[in-house]
């Protein structure tokens, strides 16, 4: 059987890099097509495979490349040539891969994932084109192909256009994650995910917690931060860090503070697997009754529910943190791609 996967991109690390190794670990010998991709960007195993890409690799060096360039995509994908010769091809998509051409007698399966748009200002060019693309993306699921998504908020939206989507959940490394139980851990110092929040929200939070004395520290891309890290001084930011680096300051951190709008965020998932607890906005709260995650409605809340987060009873429950998101695990999710395409 011969098989192709394609992805958005081979630019930067991210959550669609680690679905793509994962299936091209159950198939090894499946070939890489991708809208743009620069080779040695992205360490690991990728790079070992055959990758075909558009023109775009040319024009685009980052993520934030491509979003500009966006309203060349559709004309990228239509002259993107993908061999006949496939049996099956599966495309990883945040909203830009699923719109590759294959042929007709190849069967395809595109995996949705739900990302929300930057909050950065997205300039005249993109704003202009930006129905234009949404158009195309929409017009190019409207076909027989099967299709998975990670969260139950696109099974309900794909739906509403009538097709009959299955959830498929994304993992995250959890074996990079340990309970550390140390007593040199003070549990003092909170972590918050820089990615959502924008200067005035972020700044908003730290005000607050500076006012309450409260240890801080904001973890993941914080580009878009220029301003507050400027004020707050580059000690306040880990930045975007392997899983050897992140894994033991979860380990030690008081929880977890996460505005993060997609379900199954990373940072959430990775927080509880090291036992610490998660606060996080109860709009955005659909896991399951997970032992650790607590919600808040509004600031005020957040910050009146910290002290609780950082006692000592949280270190007791660890365990069962942990236990909670086993089920997040890799090689669940290959089990379930494996079924998936059984049906499809």
């Amino acid at each position: 059987m011969k098989i192709g996967i394609g992805c958005d991109h081979i630019l930067e690390r991210d959550r669609s890099i680690e679905i793509v190794e994962a299936l091209c670990a159950i198939f090894p010998d499946a070939e890489i097509y991708t809208l743009a991709h620069r080779p040695k960007q992205v360490l690991g195993p990728l790079e070992r495979k055959k990758i075909h890409s558009t023109f775009l690799s040319h024009k685009v060096s980052s993520v934030k490349d491509l979003s500009k360039y966006s309203y060349l995509i559709p004309s990228a994908a239509k002259n993107f040539h993908i061999t006949c010769d496939l049996d099956l091809f599966i495309d990883v998509s945040s909203g830009l891969s699923h719109g590759l051409i294959t042929c007709d007698k190849v069967k395809r399966v595109s995996y949705l994932l739900d990302k929300k748009d930057a909050l950065e200002n997205i300039g005249f060019i993109r704003k202009f084109f930006k129905s234009y693309v949404n158009n195309w993306k929409e017009k190019k699921l409207l076909d027989d192909r099967t299709i998975w998504v990670e969260t139950p908020e696109l099974e309900k939206r794909l739906k509403e256009m009538g097709k009959n989507p299955l959830v498929l959940r994304p993992f995250v490394k959890v074996e990079d994650f340990q309970v550390i139980k140390s007593a040199g851990f003070k549990h003092s110092a909170f972590l918050i995910n820089a990615l959502p929040l924008d200067n005035k929200m972020a700044t908003d939070i730290t005000d607050n917690l500076n006012q309450k004395n409260i240890i801080f520290k904001f973890i993941g891309d914080d580009n878009h931060l220029s301003t507050l890290k400027d004020s707050l001084g580059e000690n306040a930011f880990f930045g975007e860090k392997c899983h050897g680096e992140l894994a033991p300051l979860m380990s030690s951190a008081a929880g977890l503070i996460d505005f993060d709008t997609h379900p199954y965020s990373p940072y959430t998932l990775e927080c509880l697997a090291s036992g610490r607890p998660v606060l996080k906005n109860k709009k955005d709260v659909v896991l399951e009754d997970l032992e650790g995650l607590v919600p808040f409605s509004d600031l005020s809340e957040l910050i009146s529910k910290l002290p609780s987060l950082s006692s000592e009873s949280w270190v007791e429950k660890s365990d069962d943190l942990r236990r909670g998101v086993v089920k997040f695990n890799e090689s669940r999710f290959k089990t379930q791609v494996k079924k998936f395409l059984d049906r499809a």
